[in-house]
């Protein structure tokens, strides 16, 4: 049949030929580009469902064991009251320099209602410094000054994260609050304080803890609210206030 054509036709038609199959390749690869995009959409979409299940999960139920207050617990508040707020810290966390006045806050509103403990969980991997903190207010304790060197490390974070030694720093804060600086480098040097603070850290890995701050209340793990106003309606909410 081709042999039938004129050139000029056989021509015209290898031409059409040609945009035929260019046409296909077009269409092919638009039909491929879409096909990607739906995936990467719908893998986005599901992507973010994920994350709202998550936010939505009820709160972690942990061990009731570990979260039981004992006697190595730093407490303040109604130490009998039966709404319980446990924080699990790094005093060099940004994010617990950011948490400290609403807890401080909410110990000023509701100490003589709630129980407050404070736990630590140095995340030393990141946080050099968060370790020797912790040493730091423990040391304090030791002269009744816990709470005392606690505020004030938060108050002074970004002053003492980033020393290479903050030994110095913190032998200054002790003198601030009074401390005796002797027995407050003993105490700091107490290998007993370091197994303190590595029980703290073992009970958080047993409760679930992943970071910092982690907060528990009455037993069950909490989403870390994002304002004051939010931490407060859960408090009321354990003291059966209604708003």
């Amino acid at each position: 049949m081709d042999e039938q054509l004129t050139k000029k036709e056989r021509r015209e038609l290898r031409r059409q030929e040609k945009e035929s199959e260019r046409s296909n390749v077009v269409q092919a690869n638009k039909t491929k580009k879409y096909f990607v995009r739906g995936f990467i959409l719908l893998a986005f979409v599901a992507v973010v469902f994920g994350f709202w299940k998550l936010s939505q999960r009820a709160p972690v139920i942990a061990d009731a064991e570990v979260l039981a207050i004992n006697e190595l617990d730093w407490i303040r508040g109604d130490k009998d009251s039966a709404v319980t707020l446990i924080e699990y810290l790094d005093f060099q966390c940004p994010a617990c320099g950011v948490y400290h006045p609403w807890v401080t806050q909410l110990f000023s509103e509701y100490g003589d209602r709630v129980r407050f403990a404070t736990r630590h969980f140095p995340i030393i991997n990141i946080h050099p410094n968060a370790m020797p903190a912790a040493k730091a207010t423990e040391a304090a304790g030791k002269q009744k000054k816990f709470w005392e060197m606690h505020n004030l490390l938060f108050e002074n974070q970004r002053n003492w994260s980033n020393e290479r030694n903050p030994i110095d720093l913190f032998l200054s804060y002790a003198e601030d609050i009074g401390l005796d600086k002797d027995k407050f480098l003993a105490d700091y040097k107490d290998g007993s304080i370091d197994d303190k603070i590595d029980s703290d850290r073992n009970g958080a890995l047993r409760a679930g803890v992943t970071g910092t701050p982690t907060f528990f209340l009455n037993g069950k793990k909490i989403n870390n609210p994002k304002g004051y106003e939010e931490f407060k309606t859960l408090i009321e909410k354990e003291l059966g206030i209604s708003n």
